[in-house]
């Protein structure tokens, strides 16, 4: 997929929790999902890989983001946005 609706209103809504580095966690974790058009695999080093995550802080951004927006299937073990 080449882009994706985003709804700003429901964005702000939906993310008033969040601070800057979670923002752009999120951001980049929605832009993968649209991307490959899959649900995102359940291996935090493949998805710290994607991201480009470089220290603690921005992993503890991807677990807060993932466990906030994102819905682990048991069926495929995979995150589902919700």
């Amino acid at each position: 997929m080449e882009w994706y609706k985003f709804d700003l209103v429901a964005y702000d809504r939906a993310t008033p929790n969040l601070n800057l580095r979670e923002h752009g966690v999120y951001h980049l974790l929605l832009d993968l999902y649209y991307q490959t058009e899959k649900p995102l695999l359940n291996d935090l080093r493949w998805l710290k890989r994607k991201l480009s995550c470089s220290d603690r802080w921005d992993h503890q951004a991807l677990i807060k983001v993932l466990s906030l927006y994102f819905i682990l299937d048991p069926s495929d073990g995979c995150y589902h946005n919700a």
